[in-house]
């Protein structure tokens, strides 16, 4: 039995959602994120769509983007029962039409209080600023409130099935750690600059302080509550890319390091796992096309996505490494799923069966040890 099943949803929440691992010390980051799909009635198509990141990271120095972010305390709770430590709140906000990035990008003192109900606050100490994000798993709420944004957005269950709290931890050799915390789909309602908006929220909380390799990865979302979900994670010549440009030769020869498609059918109420998985892309207009073929290790199922992206943020990590300076692009890609079909057994489903979906596809490249 895995460490996350011995725990319920909210058990899981309460325990883990306010709190930081700090028997992890070396190398370690730690982060909540959060992604936003919000509906655009203009245009369907294309959702509006918002991260917000709340992070800490133990190294001396660290470049994000052209903020230099300097670490002054390491998480620790202290007597009063709070947390504390010194961190960034980073956000970009697509409203429709174009991509605002940074939205946040703030470097502050961090409290992070947890109550015996399991309600908690993540709140960074900005004065005339409120980037919180608190709550507890039947009812949360996430601020982004300046003099430049007015955002309040309520989060809700959608049920227990894709509103669970899941936690998954691993140890890879003696020294390097990585646990996550996720929810994979909520409903979400609330206000962005005085108007009324709903959509739906992914969350995860992480630990890692293993060497951050690149990757691509896609959450995507459905009207009737199913999701998609792939990690494929790589070695090879795109750990030398130090550009933000897209079209480069060291974009190829991808060694996978873990790879997966996970499709969750919520009208059966069944998670299909796709585990020889293929993934290439193109570019059109300097943004990405990711094609995506996967098949079933039992040989009884296959899957084809395409995403066409419509827009692109992005966050460059610079650290001073052993031999020379370490470089991280993170791209996030606002997207839009165009082709899918899917069949295992006897379901098969095609792009019409799915109506309504809002995704977000990241291809992150360069290195971070």
């Amino acid at each position: 039995m895995s460490y996350s099943e011995k725990r319920s949803s909210k058990e899981l929440m309460y325990e883990e959602m306010w709190n930081l691992d700090t028997s992890v010390v070396k190398g370690a980051w730690w982060w909540w994120w959060w992604i936003f799909f919000i509906r655009n009635n203009e245009n369907p198509k294309q959702s509006k769509q918002l991260m917000i990141l709340w992070s800490t990271k133990n190294v001396d120095k660290i470049k994000v983007n052209d903020f230099e972010w300097k670490r002054r305390k390491l998480p620790v709770r202290e007597d009063d029962g709070v947390m504390r430590f010194n961190g960034m709140t980073a956000a970009w906000y697509y409203d429709g039409e174009k991509m605002v990035e940074p939205l946040v990008l703030r470097d502050s003192d961090f409290e992070v209080h947890r109550n015996k109900d399991g309600r908690g606050r993540l709140h960074p100490i900005i004065e005339n600023c409120n980037y919180d994000f608190e709550g507890g798993p039947d009812n949360m709420s996430v601020y982004i409130q300046d003099d430049k944004s007015d955002i309040h957005l309520g989060i809700k269950p959608v049920d227990d099935n894709v509103s669970k709290f899941i936690f998954r931890k691993n140890r890879f050799g003696k020294k390097y750690h990585y646990s996550i915390l996720k929810q994979y789909m909520s409903s979400v309602n609330g206000k962005i600059n005085g108007d009324d908006v709903t959509g739906t929220g992914y969350f995860q909380k992480l630990l890692v302080n293993a060497p951050q390799p690149p990757w691509y990865w896609v959450i995507n979302h459905f009207e009737n509550g199913s999701y998609i979900d792939y990690m494929y994670a790589n070695i090879g010549l795109q750990m030398l890319r130090k550009k933000e440009k897209h079209k480069t030769f060291l974009d190829r020869f991808e060694i996978p390091v873990t790879k997966g498609v996970v499709f969750y059918h919520r009208p059966t109420n069944t998670t299909y796992k796709f585990k020889k998985m293929k993934i290439w892309h193109e570019y059109e207009n300097d943004l990405p096309i990711f094609y995506i073929d996967a098949k079933s290790r039992d040989g009884k199922g296959h899957i084809h996505l395409k995403y066409e992206c419509y827009s692109r943020a992005y966050w460059r990590f610079q650290q001073k490494g052993t031999l020379s300076k370490n470089v991280l692009y993170y791209n996030e890609y606002p997207s839009t799923l165009t082709e899918f079909d899917m069949k295992y057994g006897d379901l098969h489903l095609t792009r019409d069966d799915m109506g309504y979906s809002a995704s977000n596809n990241e291809h992150a490249w360069g290195r971070l040890f």
